[in-house]
């Protein structure tokens, strides 16, 4: 490579840095003297030592360094021999540059499934007249009501035969058991009358949610029709 030859048609030299990379490059030392031409343009601002450097640089085995040095010197737009020179010389450098392996695309990640939307469903509305607590109100109210008028119908009974009785002891006897049963009668009728009237009332205010319910279901509907 006629360094010389191509270092003329560039460069003005400076005596300090330059001597020191001419010694350098006559020894073979291309890796110093590419580092003094890299101080020589940054202290004169050269673009001579700028193509010396890449120069040395490809001398020395370093085409990645040489290769971003001739890109820098093609930069600064030098006369358009020069830029053919640095070319030239560019393009052997690449030459011997390994080749990079294309880097593998990602690989995308599969996508999580998405669960399938469902249909909203509006909550069971129970039947009034299959509650649990309002029936066995009613059930053990009514029981109970049947309960006491059996009593007091059996109390006026034993009344009736003390009435008939023939003797003083016979009229005792059954009056002492139609006063027992119609005491007996009369709080079981109290109880179950007030159980059969708290089932009665439980239903008809679950009735009453229920048609509530029932109305604004239909008028979301109709509203989601309309619109």
């Amino acid at each position: 490579m006629m360094f010389g030859l191509e270092l003329a048609l560039f460069a003005i030299l400076a005596p300090a840095s330059v001597e020191q990379a001419d010694a350098a490059w006559s020894q073979g030392r291309y890796a110093q003297a590419a580092e003094a031409y890299a101080r020589a343009y940054a202290e004169t601002g050269d673009i001579a030592y700028l193509y010396a450097r890449a120069q040395a640089q490809q001398e020395a085995g370093d085409c990645v360094g040489a290769t971003a040095t001739y890109e820098a010197f093609i930069a600064t737009e030098p006369l358009p021999e020069a830029v053919a020179a640095a070319e030239a010389a560019l393009e052997q450098c690449r030459a011997q540059l390994p080749e990079r392996a294309p880097e593998p695309l990602p690989t995308p990640e599969p996508a999580a499934p998405q669960p399938e939307p469902t249909a909203r469903r509006e909550p069971a509305q129970r039947s009034w007249q299959r509650d649990p607590a309002g029936a066995t109100l009613v059930a053990v109210g009514s029981a109970g009501i049947v309960t006491g008028v059996v009593l007091a119908i059996v109390a006026r009974t034993q009344q009736a035969e003390a009435e008939r009785a023939g003797d003083v002891v016979r009229y005792g006897e059954h009056n002492d058991r139609a006063v027992a049963l119609s005491r007996a009668s009369i709080p079981v009728l109290v109880v179950g009358g007030a159980l059969l009237l708290g089932g009665v009332v439980r239903w008809a205010v679950l009735a009453r949610k229920q048609r509530a319910a029932n109305a604004r279901v239909s008028l979301g509907s109709s509203l989601s029709i309309r619109f």
